[in-house]
């Protein structure tokens, strides 16, 4: 099975100094380019929308027109720095939906499930949090909001140094989490491709580790031979299929290894902009490209996991 969830969000800078503020949301249209691929494949993605993009017509017209015509999902993308109630001082450990007080996580996520509802017409079930960061609180406020499904899990990374959720405990295929009622955890596919494929916490120390990091957008960006090291020869490369801080090509070669592969594009990596997976119109064409020629295909050796409780 594989899962596509799009985070479908307002451009921001990543890389602007705070407070990130969205700066529009004219990717989302873009998103059709890549729907065409999805729809030549059999993909159903489900876009999980954050509160501009689901209070913006702009945005929330498209994505209603698509999901009438059943080409996706829906659900929900709490990003805290730009959903109501804005009441938090903007810092990094408050753009992780999960380090917020309870009360003020549960009133903005109650806030975007609305907006959603109100604006698309179908109250979402299926939630991934912004940056990843579910917190202690967050599974009882997704029972108690109807939801089903959490994709915000990136497995076998921690991400405290950013304030962020450590996630080296949680394994790769899905699971039940909660109760009353359980909640089905998707976790992201994350895996290495290359001489490094077996190496286990030295992959993830390289592929993870901010200079390196900056060293390969660096070779990609000016076409250095240090791209032939990280990334493009698979000597140290991540597929971690997701936009933000993703080594490319994203959504490669590793998911043969997984029953349940759950990917995350974003919307923003529709058009140039400051993500190392979207800067510049040439490299989207050429992933773009690469997705058509190269599909990603189901894994044919099932895993075991039950089936989720009937609503």
């Amino acid at each position: 099975m594989l899962v596509v969830v799009v985070d479908t969000e307002a451009e921001f800078d990543w890389e602007a100094a705070r407070p990130r503020r969205a700066m529009g949301v004219t990717s989302v249209k873009c998103q059709d380019s890549a729907q065409r691929i999805f729809e030549r494949y059999g993909v159903r993605p489900t876009f999980v929308l954050d509160f501009p993009v689901s209070s913006t017509p702009e945005a929330f017209e498209f994505i209603r027109d698509l999901h009438r015509s059943g080409a996706c999902e829906i659900g929900a993308h709490l990003q805290p720095w730009d959903n109501p109630p804005l009441v938090e001082q903007i810092t990094d450990e408050n753009s992780y939906p999960g380090n917020l007080p309870f009360e003020l996580e549960r009133e903005k996520l109650i806030q975007l499930t609305r907006s959603i509802q109100a604006n698309i017409g179908v109250r979402p079930r299926i939630y991934k949090a912004g940056r990843y960061g579910v917190g202690r609180a967050t599974a009882a406020i997704l029972a108690e909001l109807g939801y089903e499904i959490d994709v915000s899990v990136v497995p076998g990374t921690n991400l405290t140094c950013k304030f962020g959720p450590d996630f080296t405990h949680c394994r790769a295929s899905p699971y039940w989490f909660g109760k009353n009622p359980e909640l089905l955890e998707i976790p992201l596919s994350i895996g290495y491709t290359g001489l490094l494929a077996d190496t286990g916490n030295l992959a993830y120390t390289l592929t993870m580790n901010e200079r390196l990091k900056a060293l390969h957008e660096g070779a990609l960006d000016s076409g250095d031979p240090l791209r032939l090291l990280f990334g493009f020869a698979d000597s140290a490369a991540a597929s971690i299929a997701t936009p933000a801080g993703a080594f490319i090509p994203i959504a490669s070669t590793k998911f043969g290894a997984f029953f349940t592969k759950s990917t995350c594009p974003s919307t923003r990596s529709a058009i140039p902009a400051p993500t190392p997976a979207a800067r510049s119109r040439a490299l989207i064409a050429e992933a773009t490209a690469s997705s058509a020629i190269n599909p990603i295909k189901p894994s044919r050796k099932p895993g075991r996991t039950r089936p989720p409780s009937p609503t």
